[in-house]
């Protein structure tokens, strides 16, 4: 039975994609952003069915307990388009999204290395006041005793979000000069900055910023849809090797020596790692529901005070991943730890079974809503870099509770904004002109 409802599901999922791909009349491609939402929560909700399916059930659920659950994220998916959509027939569509000018453009590009300076700098400060030197960040910090030296200091470590965009902008604007000298080199220093990252065991930063570039790099080229899904299948696989190995060292020669000495096929069940423990998360929210009772949008009201930073608001909430680990984890939490969350969760937690149709439904419609002003607001180059850098939110949308998704675009996109029209305002007193 757990089989044919799982089948089922399934293609209940892909039937309504391609139904809703027809409706809007396009190819499928990375400017559809609700439908890389929408296949991103597909993909991070099947590792758990498809392993029970072959009777691996890690957390000890239950086939109905998996099963509603994996349709729960598959209504969740199906109900972001739903919105987005109603959204799309709702307004006209505003659009000033026409290609910038080259003069336009070169001084745009010279905003965006202040941004990027200003960025590095940050960054640097943080490095400088959290660490000895530069080798003890990369080779003798845990991942837990890093994020404990970011504490209070999240105005710095969000430097690194600044270099990223401002490296998207130009990266875009070198891609449609098709100048082959300096793409060589924006491949050369992302892969310095892989190699940096990686060693420090902190994989977002860089992930983020090559999710960001082929997203770039396909809006010019139209890359196919079977290529993309090759790219993210070999993506996830890289991705679940290095979770497996980031813990054991910062040292990039002994991660590889642990993978070459302690590799197992084990290491490609997808649903005992990050793809698994939502469900556990979710199931644990189901009956503490249960016991306890909804909290009827209390979750999304306080969200947008997290990103406040904390030297204005000292004891501001904390978001749902503390708040978790808290209570099921509690010695885990107590050495510093937190865990990732899930929306699906966030939304039985406020409004039960009402949750999982109603929230994707309304984060569906307001999608469309933010990217309809920003193409009405912004050229070209800066659209694509805004949707690129977005999509950072959109990789952590399905782990994460409203709270880290409000924190993760005010970093990742309000902030670099506001310092380019910041730079811009700088500049502009010097009397050179910037058109957006």
């Amino acid at each position: 039975m757990y089989e044919f409802k799982f089948l089922i599901i399934t293609i209940f999922f892909f039937s309504i994609l391609f139904f809703y791909m027809k409706i809007k009349k396009k190819e499928t491609n990375t400017y559809n952003i609700e439908v890389i939402l929408s296949l991103v929560i597909f993909i991070y909700a099947l590792p758990v069915a498809i392993a029970n399916l072959f009777g691996l059930d890690n957390f000890q659920l239950g086939d109905d307990r998996i099963i509603n659950i994996y349709f729960g994220y598959i209504l969740c998916a199906l109900l972001i388009l739903v919105g987005f959509y109603v959204s799309s027939i709702s307004f006209s569509s505003l659009n000033n999204n026409e290609i910038s000018d080259k003069v336009i453009i070169d001084k745009q590009r010279l905003v965006m290395f202040f941004v990027l300076f200003a960025g590095i700098l940050l960054y640097s400060i943080y490095i400088l006041t959290s660490y000895d030197n530069l080798a003890q960040m990369i080779q003798d910090t845990s991942r837990e005793e890093r994020f404990a030296n970011a504490k209070g200091k999240g105005i710095f470590t969000s430097g690194i979000y600044l270099i990223n965009f401002a490296w998207l902008f130009l990266f875009y604007s070198d891609l449609r000069s098709k100048n082959s000298k300096i793409l060589k080199i924006h491949i050369i220093l992302l892969l310095l900055y892989i190699l940096f990252f990686s060693a420090s065991g902190d994989r977002r930063v860089w992930v983020s910023l090559v999710i960001g570039m082929v997203f770039m790099w396909s809006t010019i080229n139209k890359l196919p849809i079977i290529k993309m899904i090759i790219f993210g299948v070999i993506s996830l696989v890289f991705l679940q090797v290095f979770s497996k190995i980031r813990g054991y060292s910062h040292s990039i020669d002994e991660m590889f020596n642990f993978f070459i000495l302690n590799f197992t096929y084990e290491w490609f069940d997808f649903s005992s790692g990050e793809f698994g423990w939502h469900y556990l998360i979710v199931s644990d929210v189901i009956d503490f529901v249960k016991v306890y009772g909804m909290e009827f949008g209390k979750t999304y009201m306080l969200a947008p005070l997290v990103s406040i930073p904390s030297f204005i608001y000292e004891n501001k909430p904390t978001g749902l991943s503390p708040w978790y680990a808290s209570i099921y984890f509690p010695d885990y939490f107590s050495s510093g730890g937190t865990l990732a969350f899930s929306f699906l969760a966030e939304s039985y937690l406020n409004f039960s079974l009402a949750g999982p149709i109603l929230i994707p439904f309304i984060f569906g419609y307001f999608i469309a809503v933010f990217l309809r002003f920003l193409k009405s607001k912004f050229k070209m180059e800066f659209f694509i870099t805004i949707c690129a850098s977005l999509l950072s939110t959109v990789l952590i949308f399905a782990r994460s509770d409203f709270s880290a998704v409000i924190n993760q675009i005010v970093i990742s996109i309000f902030l670099p904004i506001s310092i380019y029209f910041f730079c811009t305002f700088v500049i502009r007193l010097g009397t050179i002109k910037i058109r957006f």
